[in-house]
């Protein structure tokens, strides 16, 4: 986590969510914490994959809305979002795979 930090692929080293109510969001980590996992899910449906993220505002939600809000407010721009996932390699071994860019379609 600390390294997507140092790579500058995720702004938060607390928040499973990167980024700022004014800004917006730019990265989420999927499977951070044992409850993280139950919370969050990616699922596909007629080959488009859908991520479904739970948070409250102060702990990323206003990120999101921000993005959210700036999708709605210009349709010409898109305001992805890198999406991380938690997992377990060889010998137990835990780091972040990048599963790609999403967008917000429902808050």
């Amino acid at each position: 986590r600390h390294t997507l930090l140092l790579w500058g692929a995720h702004k938060s080293d607390v928040c499973p969510v990167g980024g700022t109510s004014q800004e917006g969001c730019d990265s989420v980590l999927i499977g951070v914490t044992p409850d993280d996992t139950k919370k969050n899910s990616i699922s596909s449906k007629d080959d488009t994959r859908f991520a479904q993220i739970k948070c409250s505002l102060r702990n990323g939600g206003s990120a999101l809305f921000t993005n959210y809000q700036k999708s709605r407010s210009n349709e010409s721009s898109s305001y992805p979002i890198r999406l991380f996932r938690k997992t377990r390699g060889a010998g137990g071994l835990v780091g972040y795979r990048y599963d790609g860019l999403y967008h917000i379609m429902a808050i």
